[in-house]
């Protein structure tokens, strides 16, 4: 999926390529280079300047395909997402760069300090990542997500072979909520049980089987869309 992001030609750049540098060891901080693409981008998008927009967003690319994702770096991205995500719209171009990337690095971003915290500030990002994730299903072997919890104890994650499983965070408990999808048609996905009763239903749990706690016992729902942007535990009283 990397070299999909890499080779992407809707960044390529509008008039000359940039050459960015690569950092080569961990404590190059480029949190700075990062916002201040971001910003003229953001600059340009105000004021419709398409040709500096398309040439920021390639500068954030190119720099991306650099950029050596060192632990002590994760916070480099980190920033860059919260920043463009405060500060651009829905279905905008760089977000929709910045979630490809994250898609493909996901596994690294989890282990850095803040990411929980982004999935949480930014749901508008968190949603975006999983929906991109789910295009990894055909073509990446089996993945495992397990962020940080403040309440691990109630993260039930289900056995399977072929299947990929993720943790998703909403609430303002920071309930953790075990999700699985099918890696191809043929795989079934066990219902999901859950006590994380506030929950909010994202859309791709749309056709999953959920068991959700009622405070006595577990009650089985199948998800469907006019019950997207709902709490799980409002289908379980």
């Amino acid at each position: 999926m990397i070299e999909k992001f890499n080779n992407n030609s809707a960044y390529e750049s509008p008039t000359t390529p940039f050459t960015p540098r690569k950092n080569t060891e961990s404590c190059e901080d480029y949190s700075e280079v990062f916002l201040s693409h971001a910003r003229l981008y953001v600059l340009a998008d105000k004021y419709d300047i398409k040709e500096l927009r398309d040439l920021s967003a390639h500068k954030i690319w190119a720099t991306l395909k650099e950029f050596a994702l060192y632990p002590e770096r994760m916070g480099d991205i980190i920033g860059l997402v919260r920043y463009s995500f405060q500060n651009t719209l829905e279905k905008d171009k760089l977000r929709t760069l910045l979630k490809e990337f994250c898609a493909c690095t996901v596994e690294d971003l989890c282990k850095g300090e803040g990411f929980q915290d982004l999935i949480c500030e930014a749901p508008e990002f968190a949603c975006e990542l999983i929906k991109e994730m789910s295009t990894r299903l055909e073509s990446s072997p089996p993945i495992a997500i397990q962020l940080d919890s403040p309440d691990r104890n109630t993260a039930k994650m289900l056995p399977t072979r072929a299947l990929l499983k993720r943790s998703v965070w909403k609430g303002p408990n920071l309930v953790p909520l075990s999700i699985v999808f099918p890696k191809g048609p043929n795989d079934k996905v066990p219902p999901v049980r859950t006590q994380a009763r506030s929950a909010t239903i994202l859309p791709n749990f749309v056709g999953l089987n959920f068991e959700i706690h009622n405070g006595k016992d577990y009650h089985q729902v199948t998800i469907t869309e006019d019950m997207v942007g709902h709490k799980l535990g409002e289908f379980a009283p």
